[in-house]
Order: structure tokens, then C-alpha cells, then sequence
């Protein structure tokens, strides 16, 4: 199989995980992740598809997250993605993160490098996240490629437990929800971002539409306290 044969099977799998992925299979946010290592990252013993093909250096990247936000007033934004925003779900009924796909605009057209370093989450509590530690944390260490859950490094494990444990929905009547976490949906972006990148007028449209603003500054939301969920859990 030639590179570029490889590169096409590639485009059309991960396609076809995100048209899952939307339809609701977040699992497949897993295969989304290393569809994504396999086309762009290099180590010092595999060459990504795009490095093969010699084009990784030379195209330019679309960048949908918008600046990190900044303190308004007296109140701080919390556990910020700008890939996955947050949608109070007042129209679908159903709120949490999603990825806005097409939707989103493109701020810039970015090299490899820039796009793939830059910080895509802000919990405002001492922990980022770039696009590459998204995909590969999830591809090497959630079940992308490989498992290894000691093995994940320390701000994709809190943000990770920020978002399965420790973050609700409060309703009017004071009723708490979970929320599912935020990088299956940040993945999606990427993998979406990507696809733009590789497939000329490559566009998909989310299944949901937004409601609410891009940041939220903690109106709505309860944060439990590490100690007390773990107090709590034993």
C-alpha cells in the first residue's frame, strides 16, 4: 500500500468515526485519536503518514479555539475548552460540551507546530492542555493504541477527574447532573480541524446548536472539592 493510498483509507476512517461520534458513539472518540497520531506524529521509531508523504511542514492548519478567556468582574471562567464549548442545553435538552465542527470559525491558519503546541484547555486551576496532549493521552494511555492509566500525565488525569467527578449541572430546583467530560469532545474538534486541513471544502455541521455562551464563568455549576468527593466515594 502506497503512503498516499494509506492516507485516503485514513481520511475515510476517521470520517466515518466522526459521523459516529455525532450520532452519539462518543467511544469512538478513542479511534478518532489514532486516526490523528497515525497521521501526524513521529517518533523515533514510526513516521507519521503525513511526515512519509512530506507534506506535514508544508500545509497550514485551521485553528477554531478561540483566546483564552480572561477574568470578568470578579469572576473567573472554569475548566475552559475552547475546542468544546459548553451549551447550557436550553434547547436540546441535553447540556455538556460538543464540538462545534464547521460551525466554528476559523480563527487562522496555523504550521504544525503552533497548531499542535497550543494550550486548547484552561482549568484555571494550574492545569492546560494542548491539542497534542489531548490525542495522545487519550491514544496511548485511555485505549486509543495503548492503556496505561498510571501513565497519563498529571493535567489530562485532573481534568479528566474535574469532569467525571467533581463538576454538575445545577437546574432551577437545585438538582445536580453530571457532566460528561470535555475531551472526547475536544478530539472531535481536532480530528475535525484536521480533516479541513487534508480535504478541500471539507465541511459537517453538529447536530446541536448552541446556546449559551463560549466560557462560562461558574453561574449554573457546582464544583465539589477533591476532599470531600473522595471522603464521600469511601
Amino acid at each position: 500500500m502506497s503512503a498516499q493510498q494509506a492516507l485516503e483509507d485514513r481520511l475515510t476512517l476517521m470520517h466515518q468515526s466522526g459521523e459516529r461520534f455525532d450520532q452519539g458513539n462518543k467511544l469512538e472518540a478513542l479511534n478518532l485519536s489514532l486516526s490523528i497520531r497515525i497521521l501526524v506524529h513521529d517518533t523515533k521509531i514510526s513516521t507519521s503518514i503525513l511526515e512519509e508523504l512530506g507534506i506535514k511542514g508544508s500545509i497550514k492548519y485551521p485553528d477554531t479555539c478561540p483566546p483564552i478567556p480572561v477574568q470578568q468582574g470578579n469572576m473567573y471562567p472554569q475548566n475552559w475548552c475552547g475546542l468544546a464549548p459548553f451549551d447550557m442545553g436550553i434547547t436540546s435538552g441535553d447540556p455538556g460540551y460538543f464540538a462545534k465542527l464547521s460551525t466554528a470559525p476559523i480563527a487562522r491558519w496555523l504550521d504544525f507546530d503552533d497548531w499542535w503546541e497550543q494550550i486548547v484547555y484552561d482549568s484555571f486551576m494550574g492545569h492546560q492542555l494542548t491539542r497534542k496532549q489531548f490525542v495522545l493521552n487519550m491514544a496511548h494511555k485511555d485505549g486509543g493504541a495503548h492503556f496505561d492509566l498510571n501513565g497519563r500525565i498529571d493535567a489530562y488525569e485532573k481534568a479528566a477527574r474535574i469532569y467525571n467527578s467533581h463538576v454538575f449541572l445545577v437546574d432551577s430546583k437545585g438538582n445536580e447532573q453530571q457532566i460528561p467530560p470535555v475531551a472526547p469532545f475536544a478530539v472531535r474538534q481536532i480530528a475535525h480541524e484536521l480533516l479541513e486541513a487534508l480535504i478541500d471544502d471539507y465541511k459537517v455541521v453538529p447536530n446541536r446548536r448552541m446556546n449559551y455562551p463560549e466560557h462560562i464563568f461558574g453561574a449554573g455549576l457546582h464544583i465539589v472539592p477533591e476532599e470531600q468527593e473522595d471522603s464521600n466515594s469511601g
